[in-house]
């Protein structure tokens, strides 16, 4: 095979391993992989090691948890040692094994979080995070991830200042495609959600209408886009309950629903959670116990829908106990 025919194989190769990773195909796009490194990468290369990661990767999909960190460790050795090499180049700033170096310790930090060992996937992403500026797309994943770790710490004020950095990046990059207005739109969410936590629900309320306001006045709106707002109208609603502004929330929640509904179908488990939220609403607050057991019902019937086991689903459980609180008030 000369090399236009083996860069054409590549070529399609490539496109095929994309389709089987859209399909989470993982064993068959490593298949690919495994064969590129064997067939057409050269041993001791960027790419060669580049490769190596993406398997590791498609292993951690599959659970395969001690051969991707061997293969993470195999590409982090690699590029350590080609970054540390060209410390006294005069274009060092410039070297690419630094954010190479920095996703490989970003993987890293993701297979030691599916361990539960989050202190040591903070570590590598304290790590990665300076490896990054000259790469604002895996900064941003960098800044979000520690995000979560902090989130999950209950730590806060720490997540909200890494949300707000990563959203800063965002911002400041020239380069902005769909995929960061998706990235700013969830960064966003997450801002709101620590204002939540953080007991500042006007804070959280003015970030919420902005991002629908954003959503709302953009040019195309994808179906990631109506899912964020979904999520975000249910959020709004649920502040304006504390508030007591019951009326106003009601209308909140049906929006809700109607994008949940729009973007993940009639039976998404969002679209319950928004459900069982209005009839708490209406069986507390507005005492309407019909419209609260409609509501219920509803819920349920989507929670039965998405349980392993509807006998001993949390959520199934829950439900019903709504319900059995709505018979009673009815019965009276």
């Amino acid at each position: 095979m000369d090399d236009m025919d083996q860069a054409l194989v590549v070529v399609v190769l490539e496109e095929l391993q994309q389709a089987y990773m859209d399909l989470e195909y993982w064993k068959e796009a490593l298949d690919i992989e495994e064969w590129k490194c064997r067939n057409v990468l050269e041993e001791g290369t960027e790419e060669y090691a580049d490769s190596i990661h993406a398997q590791g990767k498609f292993h951690l999909r599959q659970y395969n948890f001690s051969k991707s960190k061997e293969l993470y460790n195999q590409a982090l050795e690699y590029f350590s040692k080609n970054d540390d090499h060209d410390h006294d180049d005069a274009q060092y700033n410039y070297n690419p094994n630094h954010h190479q170096r920095g996703h490989v310790l970003i993987s890293l930090a993701g297979w030691y979080y599916f361990q539960d060992q989050l202190d040591v996937a903070m570590d590598h992403l304290q790590q990665a995070e300076p490896l990054l500026d000259s790469n604002p797309t895996l900064l941003v994943k960098c800044l979000d991830n520690q995000g979560l770790v902090y989130r999950l710490w209950g730590d806060y004020h720490s997540a909200l200042d890494k949300y707000q950095q990563a959203l800063q990046v965002v911002d400041n990059n020239d380069d902005n495609d769909n995929n960061d207005n998706d990235i700013q739109q969830a960064l966003m969410l997450h801002v709101g959600d620590m204002y939540l936590a953080l007991e500042e629900p006007e804070r959280a309320l003015e970030v919420f209408q902005e991002l629908v306001k954003s959503s709302s006045s953009s040019s195309s709106s994808s179906s990631s886009d109506k899912g964020i707002q979904g999520v975000v109208w249910h959020n709004i609603a649920t502040i304006h309950v504390d508030q007591g502004e019951y009326d106003l929330a009601v209308d909140e929640f049906h929006t809700a629903l109607e994008l949940k509904q729009e973007t993940g179908g009639e039976n998404h488990p969002e679209v319950a959670k928004t459900l069982n939220s209005l009839g708490i609403l209406h069986a507390g607050a507005l005492h309407q116990y019909p419209k609260a057991r409609e509501c219920f019902q509803r819920a349920l019937m989507i929670a039965r829908i998405n349980a392993e086991d509807p006998s001993t689903d949390s959520d199934v459980i829950h439900i019903l106990q709504n319900i059995s609180h709505i018979d009673q008030q009815l019965n009276k």
